[in-house]
């Protein structure tokens, strides 16, 4: 499958949906998708819970599935003022929800790792935004994260160095800039149609070649 790069472009983290939402001038941890149990979704909580002391920080999650509704049901006890909770938003304002986000975060469980590519890894690299990936480290989207360069790769085990790594990419301008630029041009680059097309085309060969045998 290949990465959306015409569909997601990079742009302005000021636009009208993080305008509309609030978001423009805050520092922003985004995590956009399904979320499931397989997602780790107390993780995204106690995000928030370790960022709640930093008044310009929020942590912005546009989910739908039975992890978005426990992290809903979880918030209405805790009230994290930096949490803000969204339902899946409509299609065409998706690039706009990446460009919103300074580090887009990436959580999965062990017990998925072994069938679930998260697809939403190669949309954050087109946004060329920095990422930390919360996976199993033999899980496809860690090592596209790791062979871009595009950020930090952390297993669930590990969520204080992971949080350590969002405080400092939000303290990093120059990181979080290079560390998305380096996610896009691997996904022109490896990800795109342009890409995989003569990679298709010829393995498709081959398997003709193989048959006419």
């Amino acid at each position: 499958m290949p990465a959306p790069t015409e569909r997601v472009q990079p742009g302005p983290k000021r636009n009208p949906w993080s305008i509309r939402h609030g978001v423009a001038e805050t520092a922003n941890v985004v995590y956009c998708g399904t979320l499931g149990n397989k997602h780790h979704p107390e993780l995204l909580l106690s995000l928030a819970e370790k960022l709640r002391s930093r008044g310009d920080v929020r942590v912005i999650v546009a989910a739908g599935g039975v992890g978005a509704d426990w992290l809903l049901q979880e918030q209405e006890k805790a009230k994290l003022p930096n949490l803000i909770l969204l339902p899946f938003q409509p299609f065409e304002d998706y690039p706009n929800i990446l460009a919103a986000a300074d580090v887009h975060v990436t959580v999965l469980n062990r017990d998925a790792s072994a069938y679930a590519l998260p697809s939403k890894i190669m949309s954050q690299l087109c946004a060329a935004r920095a990422q930390v990936a919360i996976v199993p480290r033999d899980n496809q989207g860690a090592t596209l994260v790791s062979e871009a360069i595009a950020g930090f790769v952390f297993t669930p085990e590990e969520f204080e160095a992971a949080l350590a790594s969002i405080e400092k990419l939000l303290a990093d301008a120059d990181s979080r800039r290079e560390y998305g630029e380096n996610g896009r041009r691997y996904a022109d680059a490896r990800l795109s149609l342009p890409a995989l097309v003569p990679r298709y085309e010829e393995l498709f060969e081959h398997v003709t070649a193989g048959g006419a045998k």
